[in-house]
């Protein structure tokens, strides 16, 4: 019994979205308890890459457009090869370059061993009850709906303007 007792801690999983806290890229603690009852867009942003970096803008837009109603959580990450600077810089080009308004994550790996857990936890449907969400691509959008629930997933090629995200979006802002 004893055993059990040392073992079961260890065992359990995040079984919310909500249970988790972030880090941002200033270093201070984002739990995302606070955004319970709101549609989520998490993001794995790169801002090397040649062909989606602009995508900062349109999602700096896509905040405006729904202001608190909708929260943009972008995950800097090198995991596809086209991450290579500093949180530091990654914050001064975010800003200096797109104004971003959305809240940015402490850069993560989002693929492999070392995955950051709320990825893990979107790859693992037996964790997040629901599907396996594997990353192919810098950009990839996932959605979350406002029980907590993964209800869309976009990939990178897929632009924050598509009407394809701006459907869902109006949808998980219906009451």
């Amino acid at each position: 019994m004893q055993l059990i007792k040392f073992i079961l801690p260890f065992l359990v999983w995040q079984s919310s979205i909500y249970s988790f806290t972030l880090t941002d890229i200033q270093g201070r603690p984002l739990p995302l308890s606070q955004f319970a009852g709101k549609p989520l867009l998490i993001v794995n942003i790169a801002t090397g890459h040649p062909g989606y970096a602009a995508q900062l803008g349109e999602l700096r837009d896509l905040q405006a457009a729904y202001d608190t109603n909708l929260v943009v959580l972008a995950f800097p990450s090198n995991s596809f090869g086209h991450e290579s600077r500093s949180a530091a810089d990654i914050a001064l080009f975010c800003t200096s370059v797109y104004a971003t308004n959305f809240r940015i994550m402490e850069p993560a790996s989002v693929r492999g061993a070392a995955r950051h857990p709320l990825y893990s936890w979107l790859a693992a449907g037996t964790e997040n009850g629901r599907l396996g969400v594997e990353l192919q691509d810098d950009f990839q959008k996932v959605f979350i709906d406002r029980s907590g629930q993964i209800c869309g997933v976009f990939a990178g090629e897929v632009s924050p303007g598509d009407t394809a995200i701006q459907s869902l979006i109006e949808q998980l802002l219906i009451p």
